[in-house]
């Protein structure tokens, strides 16, 4: 639409130039057609402009709702209150309560089913290397060591979890028990060195020693 309005501003330009350069002498009726002509064009060329200023008017109007709509939008996402990430932890905490209550009631069957359930539900939660500690002790209870090997090895590469002297212990009764002395002995170097001053380490201790003994006994 613009390139159409310029391109009669400048039809307009070239009548008035040629229309300047008449006399009066060389005036007849033609002149007189062309003047209502250019009349015409002057008329259209100023719907046609204000035709388009109101399309940009319009343009810049959409633009600016739209800003606003998404400047709303993200204040109302700054300033909601985060009440939902606290219910979900709440609920988690209530889940695994219930947890380690049907385990002080030694109801290890349900116990095991809601420790694998907690598990893969939640691997974000606090509770996550908890349960998995708790689910490798019950495969131990069961003779299953080499299940619950990987399991302890998980909860043990957490550092900061408290659960993690824990299962380096396990896992150097699991080394020990079958056969892997080596194992054992770094097992116990990594708990030793990584939390010295854990009771866990002190038991480690009593035990590993009680061990060496009896081999060279």
């Amino acid at each position: 639409m613009f390139i159409y309005t310029r391109w009669l501003i400048c039809i307009l330009a070239a009548i008035s130039v040629s229309n300047a350069q008449m006399t009066e002498e060389d005036s007849d009726p033609r002149i007189a057609l062309l003047e209502k002509k250019i009349a015409r064009l002057e008329h259209r060329v100023d719907y046609l402009s204000e035709l388009l200023d109101q399309a940009n008017v319009a343009e810049l109007e959409e633009k600016v709702a739209q800003l606003q709509s998404a400047v709303a939008k993200k204040n109302q996402v700054m300033h909601e209150p985060a009440p939902t990430t606290k219910k979900v932890d709440n609920n988690q905490d209530k889940l695994f309560q219930d947890i380690k209550n049907m385990l002080a009631k030694q109801d290890m069957k349900r116990a095991q089913v809601a420790l694998k359930r907690f598990i893969d539900q939640y691997p974000n939660s606090k509770h996550h290397y908890h349960a998995m500690f708790e689910l490798a002790n019950l495969m131990v209870l069961q003779g299953e060591l080499l299940n619950a090997e990987p399991l302890f090895v998980k909860v043990s590469e957490q550092k900061r979890d408290a659960k993690a002297p824990d299962a380096w212990l396990r896992l150097m009764t699991i080394y020990w028990q079958t056969g892997r002395h080596k194992e054992a002995e770094n097992a116990y170097q990594n708990l030793i060195d990584g939390y010295p001053r854990s009771p866990v380490a002190q038991l480690a201790k009593v035990q590993y020693k009680q061990w060496i003994n009896i081999q060279h006994n």
